[in-house]
């Protein structure tokens, strides 16, 4: 392990409830904390050495974001999101924020900006992924890396619901209701209502539309289930789901690390 990135386990332990109620990243690094440990590692290798500036898409109250900078190293962080209250808490962080339609907006930077793009669980609340991608590209240097993670569409979990006839959970069709999942989900959540996930894509859609907006993939993670906070998988779901979702293709979310060419 790189020696500063020994704290890194522990630092997470210490996120605050507003940033774990919000995130669905932070919880699953929190339940593996060695798998946020192997993709700071890799990253590592691939950031470029001018660590000055790295920005968060979808930011929220920030504390993944400062987290990341932290570990890097990053001498500025910048997080955009919609929600003011959110940026509001960010700002406090020290973030440098920006309130900003990622869908529909042009980011109020420069072409050749960052070193660093994060977005972590943004791409399931907008229709169109265009000008995420499109953006994210033009404000990273040359070299720089773009990394995101979003529900997989192509899980064994949504294969497995499709067949039975039921409603994926990552694709609502309510702003009001969960409709149409399998039991299985109010097991493991101890509250299961809309976040606003109107949009999902496979692990093969992402890559190739990455690929057309000009990035490289560098690595790709699949992840299990994210249980809600402090609640426990059944051992032999546990088990069944960290076999499948050891397979990106088959994993519940992916994690994505590419870069601009």
């Amino acid at each position: 392990m790189i020696p500063r990135y020994e704290n890194a386990k522990r630092e997470l332990n210490t996120i605050s409830k507003l940033d774990i109620d919000s995130s669905a990243t932070i919880n699953l690094f929190r339940v593996n904390p060695k798998l946020f440990i192997s993709i700071l590692e890799v990253l590592d290798k691939k950031i470029l050495l001018e660590r000055e500036k790295m920005i968060d898409l979808g930011c929220g109250y920030g504390g993944l974001a400062k987290l990341i900078g932290k570990c890097f190293e990053f001498k500025e962080v910048y997080g955009l999101d919609i929600d003011d209250e959110r940026l509001a808490v960010a700002k406090e962080r020290g973030i440098h924020t920006y309130k900003c339609n990622l869908e529909k907006e042009k980011f109020p930077f420069p072409d050749n900006f960052f070193s660093l793009v994060t977005s972590f669980g943004v791409l399931e609340h907008l229709t169109y992924f265009d000008n995420i991608l499109e953006e994210a590209y033009r404000i990273l240097k040359s070299g720089g890396v773009f990394l995101l993670s979003a529900p997989n569409l192509g899980s064994w979990a949504n294969r497995l619901s499709l067949l039975l006839g039921c409603q994926p959970r990552n694709l609502e069709i309510s702003r009001f209701k969960i409709v149409g999942v399998h039991n299985v989900y109010h097991k493991i959540y101890r509250r299961v209502a809309p976040v606003g996930h109107i949009s999902s894509c496979t692990l093969k859609a992402i890559i190739e539309l990455l690929n057309f907006y000009g990035f490289k993939i560098l690595k790709c993670w699949g992840t299990g289930i994210v249980p809600a906070p402090d609640v426990k998988l059944n051992l032999t779901l546990k088990i069944f789901d960290k076999l499948l979702s050891k397979k990106a293709t088959l994993s519940v979310r992916f994690i994505i690390a590419s870069q601009k060419s």
